[in-house]
């Protein structure tokens, strides 16, 4: 066991210092999404919308990812994240702009959806039309958003209220709306993977495509929280006379997220990158011995121009060389080497995503080659700046813990066990 340790139970909200960088994230992450979302679409070429989707399917995987944390462990009633909670609650308010980012999508939807957008003649398609056509497809996307912000707003609102009455009711409420969330949350981030990323290729269909988005969209979201808890924790060193070094100042969450919360952190992002895995080789694996033709056509695209590299860097990248590195408890308790497998994820996430979207652009009429293009880099940059910039507005808005949740401090003295 751990040496027991518990941190000053803050009295007051703890708010970012007036310089800290965080509270420049607004300004600086509304350039990035000018500059990026613009540059991509305005010079992106024939590939723009399927290299805008890509960048756009990434980011919404992390603040999906965010909210999936919000509610399971608001079900859970688990204490040791609710140090963190804020942090994560303020990542799932960038569903509404992502749902803003989402009119791109919507406006190259002749590109993208091509394939199931003219069906005429395709007795496949012509089946599938009373699911796939535009107005039930406009109708989903607006009822996914509306859940996904909804209930992004109704667990930050009681969250951030706590913080001024102290109500042990908004637990309750909180605790109370989770398991329908779940249930609803499943469904709907099932059924939007189908709609944006499996309907590109409208005679393919796979029933674990959604839980395939669900794992990886969690790596990335636990990659991103591992990379932000450990800046938000770092401490800054500076000489001293003699030349010793000495801590003169700490980020904001020294003393109130630990080593512990890392290493759990680490612990989520390590396990459902073995979940990933499984559903991603159990999905190739089932359909390479049905031998089915429209199921493995989808897979053939997939190999054609060069693609088949994405396919076998994932193999050893994103399972094999992280499940090697990240399987050790001192790995995941080391900073350096937590930074790296988070970094090392997100990267695989990223090639991932360009995986699912890139090769079907055959069936809007064009075709990319293995590689990435600027506009990829560009629409990246350009939806991670709004997602980042909201982000950081929304953490300057409140106070950066959970200051009156009832199991605040259990949380902050939280241990792992260690034998």
């Amino acid at each position: 066991m751990g040496e027991h340790h518990t941190s000053s139970l803050p009295t007051e909200p703890l708010l970012l210092p007036e310089n800290h960088l965080i509270r420049k994230l607004p300004v600086i992450g509304a350039v990035l999404a000018v500059l990026g979302i613009g540059g991509a679409l305005a010079f992106g070429g024939e590939l723009r919308a399927f290299s805008y989707l890509t960048g756009y399917i990434f980011w919404l995987g992390v603040a999906l990812g965010a909210l999936f944390f919000v509610l399971v462990f608001n079900l859970a009633r688990a204490s040791w994240n609710i140090a963190l909670r804020r942090i994560v609650e303020n990542m799932a308010m960038t569903l509404p702009m992502l749902a803003v980012l989402f009119i791109p999508v919507l406006y190259f939807m002749g590109d993208l959806y091509h394939h199931w957008l003219h069906p005429e003649g395709d007795p496949i398609l012509e089946g599938k039309a009373a699911y796939l056509n535009v107005t039930f497809f406009l109708v989903r996307t607006a009822m996914y958003f509306v859940f996904w912000c909804g209930m992004a707003w109704f667990f930050r609102k009681h969250s951030v209220d706590q913080d001024s009455d102290g109500d042990r009711q908004h637990t309750a409420k909180r605790q109370s709306f989770a398991a329908p969330g779940i249930a609803i949350f499943a469904l709907t981030l099932t059924f939007a993977s189908f709609d944006w990323i499996m309907s590109i290729d409208a005679h393919w269909f796979s029933t674990m495509f959604g839980v395939y988005y669900f794992a990886g969209a969690n790596v990335a979201f636990y990659a991103v929280l591992a990379v932000i808890l450990l800046w938000l924790t770092s401490t800054k060193r500076q000489k001293a006379v003699g030349g010793i070094d000495r801590v003169v100042s700490h980020q904001v969450m020294h003393g109130i997220i630990r080593a512990d919360h890392l290493h759990d952190v680490g612990k989520m992002m390590f396990g459902f990158n073995i979940f990933w895995t499984y559903v991603t080789f159990s999905q190739y694996f089932l359909i390479w011995y049905s031998n089915i033709p429209e199921e493995t056509l989808w897979f053939a695209h997939h190999f054609e121009n060069g693609w088949e590299t994405s396919f076998w860097v994932l193999g050893f990248g994103h399972f094999l060389f992280p499940f090697l590195f990240l399987i050790s408890r001192n790995v995941k308790r080391s900073r350096l080497g937590l930074l790296a497998g988070a970094a090392w994820l997100l990267l695989m996430h990223g090639i991932d995503m360009q995986w699912l979207v890139m090769p079907m652009a055959s069936h809007g009429g064009v075709h990319a080659h293995f590689g990435v293009t600027t506009a990829e880099i560009l629409s990246f940059i350009g939806v991670g700046g709004a997602f980042v910039g909201t982000w950081g507005y929304y953490m300057c808005k409140s106070s950066l813990v959970p200051i009156k949740d009832p199991y605040l401090k259990e949380s902050m003295s939280y241990e792992v066990a260690l034998s």
